[in-house]
């Protein structure tokens, strides 16, 4: 039987308890049997569950606070990086480049699986490619949860503009499942972020405005300009949700989501143009 460590159950329940309070976990909990919320009652960090569980876990996160395409599980992903910084940071110690994680990177995988063989090769200094061989329970959820996971995982180490993309996946019928990551350069590692990986249902998606900066960044020699976009970048990619072209969340073949698509435009209350006429004018 396939397994997941408890400490990777709980970094759920926080995930869902720090963006949506305790009724959000109730609310998560209703989605499953009563057998599984006993056993999700009884678990112990330390101690080893099914991954099937697992699954069904994180699939009911989805269904209770997302939109139902998955994209919330990869910001769960990305959530777990985040809590596992200082590990990470160890584990992945005096590496000359981003790339050069790939060796380590099933090693750090068994910390929390007992199943799967990671077959991860350096390709570039900007770029990783690998299959998950030999998984002992299969569910795109979890390869989800994975890519984002990744994708933080080489941000943390320095990289920059991470695209993490699982275009085949065997919970498709496909014979493998495949994971390529690229990223746009390297910077210091940045320390965990505080800010939340999720934008709160109900607001406009602007995942692309990390493409858009990031070209922006590219095309100018200012160092204070190009500060302040990787800043706005890393806040526009911690608050949206996976959507294919964002330069920071996992790209999907599953995904049917358009690459402008969420995007809207506002203006001011009043009338623009009229300055008489805007809110607070007078």
């Amino acid at each position: 039987m396939a397994n997941t460590k408890g400490g990777s159950f709980a970094t759920v329940r926080a995930f869902v308890a720090e963006r949506y309070g305790a009724p959000g976990w109730d609310e998560t909990c209703e989605l499953l049997s009563a057998v599984d919320r006993v056993e999700l009652d009884a678990m112990l960090p330390v101690g080893w569950y099914p991954s099937s569980l697992y699954a069904r876990l994180i699939r009911a996160v989805d269904e209770a606070h997302g939109c139902g395409d998955l994209a919330l599980v990869v910001q769960l992903g990305r959530y777990a990086a985040d809590r596992e910084g200082a590990a990470i940071q160890r584990a992945f110690a005096r590496l000359p480049n981003p790339s050069y994680a790939a060796s380590r990177i099933g090693e750090h995988w068994r910390r929390f699986h007992d199943h799967g063989d990671w077959q991860l090769e350096r390709i570039s200094d900007a770029q990783i490619a690998g299959v998950l061989a030999s998984p002992g329970y299969v569910d795109h959820a979890i390869c989800r949860e994975t890519g984002g996971y990744i994708g933080r995982l080489l941000e943390l180490l320095g990289a920059k503009y991470v695209l993490l993309e699982h275009p085949q996946c065997r919970a498709h019928g496909d014979a493998e499942c495949f994971f390529q990551g690229r990223w746009g350069g390297v910077r210091n590692a940045p320390q965990p972020s505080a800010l939340p990986s999720s934008r709160p249902r109900g607001e406009p998606v602007s995942g692309p405005i990390a493409v858009a900066a990031a070209i922006a960044v590219a095309s100018t020699s200012r160092e204070a300009f190009s500060a302040s976009i990787d800043a706005l970048v890393g806040r526009a990619a911690l608050s949206t949700p996976a959507v294919p072209n964002d330069s920071r969340l996992l790209a999907d073949g599953g995904s049917t989501a358009q690459p402008h698509a969420g995007l809207h435009a506002t203006k001011p209350a009043g009338d623009a143009r009229d300055p008489r006429k805007r809110a607070g004018g007078r």
